[in-house]
C-alpha cells in the first residue's frame, strides 16, 4: 500500500510508487513491515494475556496505529501489503506477476515466523500456552468476517477519497475486529503461518480452519470488487 503524500500521480493504494525499484527492495521492505507489524500483534497478545478483560482493547488500539503506520512509512516502497492475501489478490486480478508475488509472500512469511518467535523469547511461552480453546463456530465465522471486510477495503482502496484515506481505513478495520470479535481473528496467513510456527496455536488444526476462512474471505471480497468495479482503476506493478 502507499502513502497518499508521494510522487504517486494517480493516488492508488497497495501499489509501489515506483515498480521500477528492485524486486530485492521491495521484497525486503515488505519483510521488514510484516516483522514490525507481526511482533506487535503477537507481543501485544502476550503481553495482555494476564488482563483478559482489558486485553482485546489494548491489543486494538496497538495493532490499528501500528498497521496504518506502517503503511505510510513503507508503503511507497513495497506498497506495504504485510500479508500474502492483498499479494495474491493482486497477482488473480493480474496486476502483480508471479515473481513479484513469490517474493512478496516469502518475505512476508519469513518476517512474520521470525517477529512470532522472538515475541514469544520476549514475553515468555507460557502466556502463549495458556490460551484457552475456541468455539470452531466463533472461529470461523470471526475469521471470514474479518478477512473478508478487510479485503474488500483493500480491493475499493482505489476509488477511495481522499486517495490517503486507505491506509487509515485498514487500520480502522482491523482496529475494529480486534476489539470487537471474537477468537482473535488474523485475517492474514503470515500471521496464522507464524502463530503455528511459534507454538502460538492452539494446534494445526485451528490454523488450518484459520486459513481456510482466510481463502473463503478473500474469494468472497473478490466477488465483491468484481460486481461494484469502475473503469479506470487499473494499475499494474512488477
Amino acid at each position: 500500500m502507499v502513502t497518499a503524500q508521494g510522487p504517486r500521480r494517480d493516488g492508488t493504494c497497495f501499489f509501489e510508487a515506483d515498480p521500477s525499484l528492485s524486486l530485492a527492495q521491495r521484497a525486503g521492505a515488505e519483510a521488514i513491515g510484516t516483522f514490525l507489524l507481526v511482533f506487535t500483534v503477537m507481543a501485544s497478545g502476550l503481553a495482555q494475556s494476564g488482563t483478559a478483560a482489558a486485553a482485546p482493547a489494548a491489543r486494538g488500539l496497538a495493532i490499528g496505529p501500528a498497521l496504518t503506520a506502517l503503511i505510510l512509512v513503507f508503503g511507497q516502497v513495497s506498497g506495504g501489503h504485510y500479508n500474502p492475501l492483498i499479494s495474491l489478490s493482486q497477482w488473480m486480478t493480474g496486476r502483480r506477476n508471479g515473481a513479484c508475488l513469490a517474493a512478496y509472500v516469502g518475505a512476508q512469511v519469513a518476517g512474520a515466523v521470525l517477529a512470532a518467535r522472538l515475541a514469544v523469547l520476549a514475553f515468555g511461552p507460557v502466556a502463549a500456552a495458556s490460551a484457552e480453546p475456541l468455539d470452531w463456530t466463533a472461529l470461523l465465522a470471526a475469521e471470514l468476517f474479518a478477512t473478508a471486510g478487510l479485503m474488500t477495503l483493500v480491493l475499493g482502496a482505489p476509488r477511495m477519497r481522499p486517495a490517503g484515506v486507505g491506509p487509515f481505513a485498514v487500520g480502522g478495520w482491523v482496529m475494529m475486529t480486534v476489539v470487537g470479535l471474537p477468537a482473535a481473528p488474523a485475517a492474514n496467513p503470515a500471521i496464522t503461518a507464524a502463530a503455528l510456527a511459534a507454538g502460538l496455536a492452539p494446534s494445526p488444526a485451528v490454523a488450518g480452519a484459520h486459513l481456510a476462512a482466510e481463502a473463503v474471505g478473500l474469494a468472497l471480497a473478490l466477488l465483491a470488487a468484481a460486481l461494484i468495479a469502475q473503469p479506470g482503476t487499473e494499475r499494474h506493478a512488477g
